[in-house]
């Protein structure tokens, strides 16, 4: 888990120093996403999402402002990323590759 925490704010210093970097900003909001979807899915509240959209919605913002007319581009970039985080960890899941 620490690894993942040192990534996040890797990330968002990346966001914070670098000019605009969509690719980065898509990262950011799926990886949002999936984290705050996975609440509901193991069988919290479906408010448990809704709290966490301050987690994704700015990424979101973020890429909205910084590719402007290139947006549905990287909205579809984001959905295929989001898709191949699903199916990776399906597959993880079902063949048992993270367990200790």
């Amino acid at each position: 888990m620490a690894v993942i925490g040192i990534f996040d704010v890797i990330i968002s210093f990346v966001c914070l120093f670098m000019d605009e970097c969509p690719l980065i900003y898509c990262w950011a909001f799926v990886w949002g996403l999936a984290t705050a979807a996975m609440r509901p899915l193991a069988g919290e509240s479906v408010f448990g999402l809704i709290e966490r959209t301050g987690n994704f919605c700015p990424a979101l913002a973020l890429l909205w402002l910084s590719t402007g007319h290139q947006f549905g581009y990287y909205l579809v970039v984001s959905t295929i990323m989001l898709v191949v985080l699903a199916i990776s960890g399906f597959i993880f899941r079902v063949t048992g590759m993270l367990n200790d």
